[in-house]
């Protein structure tokens, strides 16, 4: 790492600090912490220092870019809710 920033890994304790006084569930802790380490390696991964203050919308938008294709073969056809407004009583 350069001398440019703290590595994001290096913040999540006040993230979590935070979190628990906004009274999320440890469930949600625990999945924030999951997905922060997720971007940590890909950022590692792509050559990043992993600096904190170096981190731009690019690197995140680069992420969901690369996880994305992932999670379409996760969805099959057909199968995801209808829009809201199929949900609701006609009068």
């Amino acid at each position: 790492m350069t001398d440019s920033g703290l590595p994001i890994l290096d913040l999540w304790p006040s993230w979590e600090l935070d979190l628990r006084a906004c009274n999320r569930s440890t469930a949600t802790i625990r999945n924030y912490r999951l997905h922060l380490h997720t971007f940590a390696d890909h950022l590692t991964e792509s050559g990043h220092s992993g600096a904190a203050d170096e981190i731009e919308r690019r690197h995140v938008e680069a992420l969901i870019a690369y996880q994305r294709p992932q999670e379409w073969g996760r969805v099959r056809a057909g199968s995801q809710r209808p829009p809201r407004e199929s949900y609701r009583r006609r009068a």
